[in-house]
């Protein structure tokens, strides 16, 4: 194939945009409870020497009633976010270069279903030797004061996002120089795509520094490169390759983007490498 040269591509890891934030769906459920509740209630009137059973019957419909009011309401509060606002500390271990092993501890908040992480001490014993402000990562990816803004949650910290509780922590070596890296989930999606920022290691100045946003990293150890596949739409996904170039920064060399098109019943693979600073088509 005739070799093209591919206009504007970038060389570093590409943006992902957001897709959008999980939802509260047992509301509903809870509703339909508290209205079945009040249909069961018996409201005939009865003498005063009404079975026991009937008794018992009735206080454990009242029972149910008011079980299902309570549940309505609290949802209702966490809907407003009056539940908003639970800080709490998360600790895992890492062990960096010569089997050093160090504390991380999160500092991380609930927010209407969603987990967050607003900084991570890392410590030595009882030594405290870094503290990492995710807000560096944000505002890294999102830019500031515009779009990072709504990673600002309630207290003026900018947060991570995530499924759970831990942040979804991710300690990986993540440049193949045998220490722990750290990764924590950067927000939530709506698709297959899952964003991740990561910290590396650096044995120099004995401390992480933020590096890089990445989707779906997966480490091929033999090649030492990143791949990351991800999908583009109901019909496409592109697979990136990305290494490290002379100065420890990640770079990627090489996409493969798939597309399927339903009007034709065909598909398509486009292959482009970064060769010598330009992007060429080499499929």
């Amino acid at each position: 194939m005739e070799t093209r040269v591919k206009k504007g591509k970038p060389a570093g890891p590409p943006q992902i945009l957001l897709l959008g934030l999980s939802c509260f769906l047992f509301l509903c459920s809870g509703c339909a409870n508290a209205g079945k509740a009040g249909e069961n209630t018996d409201t005939d009137v009865r003498s005063d020497t009404q079975d026991p059973d009937a008794e018992a019957a009735d206080m454990e419909n009242t029972e149910t009633e008011s079980s299902a009011l309570e549940m309505q309401e609290w949802a209702v509060q966490k809907l407003q976010g009056e539940e908003a606002g639970l800080h709490y500390t998360y600790t895992d271990t890492i062990t960096v270069d010569e089997g050093r092993e160090l504390t991380l501890k999160l500092y991380c908040a609930y927010q209407r279903y969603r987990y967050g992480v607003r900084k991570i001490e890392v410590f030595e014993g009882d030594e405290l030797l870094q503290t990492i402000l995710t807000e560096e990562a944000v505002t890294a990816e999102w830019g500031d004061p515009s779009l990072a803004q709504y990673w600002r949650w309630y207290d003026d910290y900018c947060y991570t996002e995530s499924w759970t509780e831990d942040g979804g922590l991710a300690i990986r070596d993540m440049n193949f120089d045998g220490a722990g890296d750290i990764g924590l989930m950067g927000w939530i999606t709506t698709g297959a795509n899952i964003p991740y920022y990561y910290w590396l290691w650096d044995a120099e100045t004995e401390e992480f520094r933020y590096a890089f946003c990445l989707a779906n990293a997966e480490l091929d150890r033999e090649t030492e490169q990143i791949v990351c596949w991800m999908r583009d739409g109901a019909a496409a996904s592109e697979t990136c390759y990305y290494e490290y170039d002379e100065d420890g920064n990640l770079q990627m060399v090489r996409e493969e983007y798939y597309h399927y098109d339903w009007e034709t019943d065909t598909d398509t693979m486009e292959v482009w490498e970064l060769q010598n600073g330009e992007w060429l088509q080499v499929e």
